[in-house]
């Protein structure tokens, strides 16, 4: 993702942690990535693990217009991922959402 934001397709990466058991954290923290653990951001909603309240909760931290998310164990982003999924709401303002599909 790091190469999609160099590239100028996309301002902001970061990661909403949903105490993953991986290195998904360290992995990150590495890169310059800001992390954030699900249960500290909008602690006053509540909490519920899982990646619906991971994503549900980066609006809350991001300041962007636009939100993309693309799964972390994904190895091969390329801009095309993000050209798809936002290409139709940048291209048709009346559009609010886009879903993508990959295949493993």
């Amino acid at each position: 993702a790091l190469e999609v934001k160099d590239a100028g397709v996309i301002d902001e990466v970061l990661l909403i942690d949903s105490d993953s058991v991986d290195k998904t954290r360290e992995i990150a923290h590495s890169y310059g990535i800001p992390v954030y653990k699900h249960p500290e951001v909008a602690s006053h909603l509540g909490t519920y693990r899982g990646k619906g309240e991971a994503m549900f909760k980066s609006a809350f931290i991001s300041d962007a217009d636009i939100l993309a998310w693309v799964d972390t164990d994904i190895e091969s982003i390329r801009p095309r991922f993000f050209y798809g999924l936002l290409g139709p709401m940048l291209a048709y303002p009346q559009i609010k959402f886009s879903k993508g599909y990959f295949s493993r």
